[in-house]
């Protein structure tokens, strides 16, 4: 039993040391972004996630606007090699290479009207 209690601890603990290093890998943030937004969809008026590190550190970010224009949001830090993933797989992304393809600027795209 108490060979059963021990294994039970170091299992535990053991994926907490394993968070905690993959945090503590260095990091150039380089004011990178990325978001996507759904508009009138079927889970709400507005959809979108973005994530960033500019402000807070690696994070992501979800909301949801009704129809009746109420926010919904939640935020949760993300470790940097999640960050760095996930950027790559973005710029494996179709719509990526579309936009290179196409010579599209994105500050073009961020412009209003």
């Amino acid at each position: 039993m108490k060979l059963a209690v021990a294994l039970v601890v170091v299992a535990a603990c053991g994926g907490s040391n394993k968070q905690v290093e993959s945090e503590r890998q260095p990091f150039n943030c380089k004011d990178r972004s990325a978001s996507y937004v759904a508009a009138k969809s079927m889970g709400g008026d507005e959809v979108g996630v973005a994530m960033d590190c500019k402000e807070a550190g690696p994070r992501i970010t979800r909301w949801r606007t009704d129809k009746l224009g109420n926010r919904q949001n939640d935020t949760h830090p993300i470790s940097p090699g999640q960050f760095d993933q996930t950027w790559k797989e973005i710029g494996a992304s179709r719509f990526a290479r579309w936009l290179v393809d196409q010579q599209i600027d994105l500050a073009d795209l961020r412009r209003p009207g």
